[in-house]
């Protein structure tokens, strides 16, 4: 029963949900359509299909080294399962799972790519370090600009 969980989960989630780290902007309209919004170079490209928000981070070669998944409904979440297949599909194997007070966290052997899962907001972020420093860098400059 163990080996079809995965097998069930895959054909239940819709095929859009399964962008990666190392996506293209091409790649990523195949999988989600148009984007939203498209900002500054170094801003990130927010997609919407099917429920979802896409919030992709592109570095400077052109690929997705962060994403941000979220419900498009404010009062539905992302759910711990939903969460779990796209952390293993973004991450692959082998990846570990630590549980934290805010929900669980997974990461690649040698912490190359790290997944952290809110289970308050429903948020999934998945990002390579690189990533880790634009999301920082996005937050910070969002954060400057509500101050203002």
């Amino acid at each position: 029963m163990k080996q079809i969980l995965p097998l069930l989960l895959l054909l239940l989630l819709p095929a859009h949900s399964q962008a990666r780290l190392g996506d293209d902007i091409d790649t990523c309209a195949q999988r989600y359509g148009t984007p939203v919004t498209t900002g500054e170079p170094s801003a990130p490209v927010v997609f919407r299909k099917d429920g979802l928000k896409v919030v992709a981070f592109f570095n400077v070669n052109g690929v997705v080294d962060a994403i941000i998944y979220s419900k498009l409904d404010p009062d539905a979440a992302l759910n711990g399962t939903d969460a779990e297949f796209l952390v293993s599909l973004n991450l692959g194997t082998p990846i570990r799972r630590v549980e934290t007070i805010e929900g669980p966290r997974w990461h690649t052997v040698g912490q190359t790519s790290i997944a952290t899962y809110d289970s308050a907001t429903g948020l999934l972020q998945i990002y390579t370090a690189a990533g880790l420093e634009r999301l920082e860098e996005f937050a910070r400059g969002n954060q400057r600009g509500d101050a203002s």
